[in-house]
């Protein structure tokens, strides 16, 4: 199937070129950029800047794509410095509390 046009499993146009291994690379410009703030939501003491690709919750972060970290991390689990627990540390992400936290943010203008 080298150098096949076909249409995306997700998406009703042409994306382009479909590599022999039959992955899915979507094009970037489809991703919605977000850079966000995460709060305590305890105190509301600011935690990291996080940049969120795409829509939905906020389930995990990735390490690569903290730009500011001001928690405490004793082990695997991550604190606020008030002492609220905010997630775990996985090998290469921090899983969430889901009421541990606020967000804000805007998305990043190209």
């Amino acid at each position: 199937m080298s150098g096949v046009y076909r249409q995306s499993p997700r998406c009703s146009n042409i994306t382009g070129r479909i590599p022999d291994d039959n992955t899915y690379h979507p094009s970037p410009a489809i991703f919605l950029s977000l850079m966000i703030t995460v709060y305590c939501a305890a105190c509301g003491k600011k935690l990291f800047r996080y940049q969120k690709i795409g829509k939905g919750r906020l389930l995990h972060c990735w390490h690569t794509r903290i730009s500011s970290d001001y928690t405490v991390r004793e082990d695997d689990d991550v604190y606020c410095s008030c002492g609220q627990h905010i997630g775990v540390i996985e090998t290469k992400w921090i899983n969430m509390h889901g009421g541990s936290f606020t967000v804000k943010g805007s998305a990043l203008k190209k």
